[in-house]
Formats: C-alpha cells, sequence, structure tokens
C-alpha cells in the first residue's frame, strides 16, 4: 500500500496583512487526499516601521493545520526569508507560496498528479494568470536529457513560472534559492535553472495559479530601471544563470551547444522580458565573455548595485548590522 502522499506548502511572508488571509485561505480550501503542513516564515521588521499583523492573520487562518511557523528577528529579504521557509520543510514534496498569490481550486491535486505520473520530474508547474491583468503566461517544460533541460532553459525561461509549482524534495536536494543574485533580481530564475539540472520539470497547461502584480512586488520595482540598467541587469543575470547551472553540472558550459543557447538569451530571442529593451551591447561586434565579466565587474561594486535597490538594501543592510 502506498503512503499517502504529503506537502509542505512553504510560505514567506512580509508585512503581508493586505494580502496573507485571502491566500492562505485559498490554501487551506485546496482539496485532495493528501496530507500538507504550512510552513511560515515571517520576515523580520524593518527599521522604524510599526508592526503589523502578519503573524496573528497567519496563526488564526492555520488554526487546526499542521503549522510550522517562524518569526525571524531581523530583515532577511525575500531570497532568504525564502530559505528559510524550505529549511523547515519535512516533507517529501514541497512547495513555495508568496505571500500575495493565490492558488485556484485544484492546483494541488493537480501538480501532485502529474509528479507522480513522471518519475523523472522533480517539478510540476503549471500556468499563470495575473489578478489584476487579464493575460496568461506560460512556459515549456523541460523533459529531456539533462543538456537539452539545460539549453531549454537558457532559451526559453525567464518570468520564473516554475518556481510556484511542487517539486520533489529528496529528488531534488539542491532547492535552496541562490543567494548570490545582485540585488536578488531574478534569482528564482536562477532557482528553475538548478532545478532543471536535477531533473525533468514538467508542465501543466491549465492555469491554476494567480500572482498578484503591486507595486510593493520585487518585479514591480525590476520595471523601474532605465534601459541601460536593464541591459546592465540582463547580462549579469546570464552570467549568473550560468554559474547556477555550473554549481550543479560544472561540464554543461562547456558544449558548444550551450553557448549557443547562452547567446541566444542575451539576445533575448526567445525570452520574454518586463518590456521592449535595447539589445545588449555584449552582442556588438567586440562582444564576448571578458565584456560579460566587465559589466558584472562594474556592477558588483556599485552601491547600490541597482537603483531601484537601494532602499531595500539599505533595510536590510541595517537589519543585519542590528543582529550582529
Amino acid at each position: 500500500m502506498n503512503p499517502t502522499p504529503a506537502i509542505s506548502i512553504c510560505i514567506p511572508a512580509f508585512r503581508a496583512e493586505a494580502f496573507l488571509e485571502e491566500t492562505l485561505r485559498a490554501a487551506v480550501a485546496q482539496e485532495g487526499d493528501f496530507e500538507r503542513e504550512f510552513v511560515v516564515s515571517v520576515d523580520g521588521p524593518s527599521e522604524g516601521a510599526p508592526p503589523d499583523r502578519t503573524e496573528e492573520i497567519a496563526r488564526d487562518c492555520l488554526a487546526g493545520e499542521r503549522l510550522r511557523l517562524v518569526v525571524q528577528p531581523h530583515r532577511f529579504g525575500w531570497v532568504r526569508n525564502t530559505n528559510a521557509a524550505l529549511r523547515l520543510a519535512t516533507e517529501p514534496r514541497a512547495m513555495i507560496l508568496p505571500h500575495d498569490d493565490i492558488l485556484l481550486p485544484g492546483y494541488l491535486h493537480t501538480l501532485m498528479t502529474a509528479l507522480d505520473n513522471n518519475s523523472a520530474a522533480v517539478l510540476a508547474f503549471c500556468d499563470m494568470s495575473f489578478l489584476n491583468a487579464d493575460r496568461i503566461v506560460s512556459e515549456p517544460g523541460e523533459t529531456g536529457n539533462r543538456r537539452a533541460r539545460l539549453e531549454g532553459i537558457l532559451r526559453h525561461h525567464f518570468p520564473a513560472i516554475a518556481w510556484r509549482g511542487v517539486f520533489r524534495r529528496k529528488a531534488a536536494p539542491r532547492h535552496l534559492v541562490p543567494t548570490w543574485a545582485l540585488a536578488d533580481f531574478g534569482a528564482d530564475t536562477l532557482w528553475v535553472a538548478r532545478m532543471a539540472a536535477q531533473g525533468a520539470i514538467v508542465r501543466v497547461p491549465r492555469a491554476l495559479y494567480k500572482k498578484r502584480i503591486w507595486a510593493g512586488s520585487a518585479h514591480a520595482q525590476w520595471r523601474s530601471a532605465s534601459e541601460t540598467e536593464l541591459d546592465e541587469m540582463w547580462i549579469v543575470h546570464c552570467l549568473e544563470t550560468v554559474a547556477a547551472i555550473a554549481s550543479i553540472s560544472p561540464a554543461a558550459p562547456l558544449a558548444p551547444s550551450f553557448r549557443a543557447a547562452l547567446q541566444s538569451r542575451l539576445a533575448r530571442e526567445n525570452v520574454r522580458f518586463v518590456r521592449p529593451l535595447t539589445r545588449p551591447a555584449i552582442l556588438g561586434p567586440n562582444g564576448g565573455l571578458l565584456a560579460m565579466l566587465s559589466v558584472y565587474a562594474r556592477v558588483r561594486r556599485r552601491d547600490p548595485h541597482y537603483s531601484w535597490s537601494a532602499r531595500t538594501g539599505a533595510i536590510i543592510s541595517a537589519s543585519r548590522r542590528r543582529a550582529r
């Protein structure tokens, strides 16, 4: 007799009182023959910010559910707070649920079934719609051999839709979100790349997940960059994607086909971004790895790395200084 499937729903939350109840109610309402635990990591307070009700709302909404909840002593930021929640997960399957998004009916049952039906898969995800926009976005699954999966990631994936999927913890032991992305830009996409290096990722072509875009979300902040900054962000992100892949599969970047896929990514031939952009200077006649590394070094030396990260970076830095 097969054991009852179980999942850890990992919810990184920060000043979430405006959205958290709706998010949790929808997650609790998921139907299916599986056990679940809720793992909530409440990020620490920003300097000078008044207290809010995030912890209280989580405890009220999840009363009667299996709950592991921690309140961080200082501000981690969204990547490290997500990892704090992932580290608390105990079930064989897990998912990351941002505090302002909504699972539609059937989400968990459908994705857990998709995993059960593909033994090679480490991750199953679905298409994504929006709470405040009339559109659906999707990315392809990547189910071939490792080389094909990683080249597919480079050519087709940026919005990190698969970051919101259900994954097998044991099949993908390297499932923490990479912390080296400058200003945390695109760290969720680096996570998807690392997952694809560990196994297949399966797409369910149904929009069972709703994302909320609002002024305080990380993606909204990225949109405020100038076109020059956006090109810098993209070049740096492409290098970091290669690093994410190489951390799991060191030989992958040596293949000529991988380098061709990387060039395609740099040119944004098949990757959607937040708005039309200039072509990166790296693609000009003098472009190349050294030029990319030069851009990376320049951005890394800046403080803040990007204009939009100034406020968040200062808040997190101050929180960490207080914690020492």
